[in-house]
């Protein structure tokens, strides 16, 4: 994004809270470099602490629950509904601008779960035992980002730039760069994508900008002059890595394991953060193998997740991924409807393919196996795991013959 479409977006929600500006918190945010953001920031703070706690009709009032549900009124629901969609709103448009900011994860957590119960219409039901909210006076809310950024050097001196693969929504390049004297990946849009895949191959950077592990791939810099991005190189994908090394006989079940608990980590801590891949397939799984032969799991693709305040959504007629790993339970494969436990679906096809160098279950000589897949595919949802943890524990008593 342009320093200009920035500076106007900012400028436009500064105008809708014209009447609520409040400056009282600048000194918390003196560390930005935008003076607008600044304000824009003190303003939301203001909003978010008059929300919760200092207001008349704050949540506060109805607070703490106890073993009881409350009644929250309409209009300060949606308030708050409001407040917190134009926070992830500056947010996604801040991911690589050098104020790009994270949420505090006590107000992370407050949000989130304000999000699951907050009806903007009839009033919302707050859920028992839901603590007080603490009133920050002299802690910012918004923190500004201190993450690595490698800003990419000039094109002409890229060593050895080749084309390595491509699909719908992007090709996808390899170079190594002098400077860094490392190989990136360089991540460019179709030119033939429409507005609303366009926004997803952003939200897509966006996302995994966010997102801080050790089992996701890292990116760094967004070009908005030609929608490209550069990411972290790894050297193959779990489905050409599977392909290669299943007949092997070095390929033994301790190293199958180490994959499987790698990937139950990186699901657990996306969906930990209120994201879902959506697109769950060993070829959107990255892997390193290193000299050693330790084996470095990580997840890329994020191109069908959500988009944040849109309406848009994905039926199968559009769908970009692997028809064979999205879950067929999901009505008319319409993923507006799409949650965790479409997501085991797909998990657990991606580990019996780990298991069993299968893109298919079929039923083995190993009945535990079998009841996990069994439990994890079940047609009806509501008979699968909850959500990863559950799937890992179920994995983890299953005894396997070498």
């Amino acid at each position: 994004m342009s320093n200009g479409d920035l500076d106007n977006f900012i400028a436009a929600e500064l105008q809708k809270l014209d009447k609520d500006i409040n400056l009282d918190f600048q000194d918390l945010y003196v560390d930005f470099k935008n003076s607008d953001l600044i304000n824009l920031l003190s303003t939301l703070q203001s909003l978010i602490s008059s929300d919760y706690v200092t207001d008349s009709f704050a949540m506060n009032q109805r607070l703490p629950t106890d073993d009881n549900e409350a009644y929250f009124w309409a209009p300060e629901s949606r308030k708050i509904l409001s407040h917190i969609r134009t926070i992830e709103r500056l947010q996604d448009f801040l991911v690589g601008n050098e104020d790009e900011f994270q949420i505090d994860s006590y107000y992370k957590n407050i949000f989130d779960n304000s999000l699951k119960f907050l009806k903007p219409t009839g009033g919302s039901v707050i859920p028992p035992h839901t603590a007080e909210v603490t009133l920050y006076l002299k802690k910012p809310i918004f923190l500004k980002s201190e993450k690595f950024n490698i800003k990419r050097s000039n094109e002409s001196n890229w060593i050895n730039k080749q084309l390595i693969g491509q699909g719908s929504y992007a090709r996808i390049y390899k170079y190594n760069d002098p400077f860094y004297k490392t190989t990136f990946i360089l991540k460019s849009a179709q030119p033939d994508l429409n507005d609303q895949e366009l926004r997803r191959f952003k939200q897509e950077f966006a996302i995994l900008r966010k997102l801080d592990s050790p089992y996701i791939v890292k990116v760094y810099d967004y070009n908005e002059t030609n929608n490209t991005y550069t990411m972290e190189y790894m050297k193959s994908d779990l489905d050409k890595f599977i392909n290669h090394n299943n007949n092997k006989p070095d390929f033994n079940k301790s190293t199958r394991f180490s994959i499987v608990n790698q990937l139950f980590a990186a699901y657990k801590y996306v969906h930990d953060q209120g994201e879902l891949q959506r697109d769950v397939n060993p070829k959107n799984i990255l892997i390193n193998q290193y000299g050693d032969q330790t084996i470095v799991v990580k997840l890329s693709d994020f191109n069908l997740a959500k988009i944040p305040n849109s309406e848009i959504t994905e039926s199968v007629s559009e769908v970009k991924g692997h028809l064979k790993y999205i879950d067929p339970a999901l009505p008319d494969y319409d993923f507006k409807h799409y949650g965790i436990k479409n997501e085991i679906y797909s998990i657990a096809l991606v580990i019996n393919f780990v298991m069993t160098g299968k893109e298919s279950f079929k039923t083995t000589k190993n009945e535990q196996f079998d009841h996990f897949m069994q439990k994890a595919t079940d047609l009806n949802i509501n008979n699968r795991y909850e959500n990863v943890s559950e799937m890992k524990a179920a994995f983890k008593k299953i005894i396997f013959d070498e």
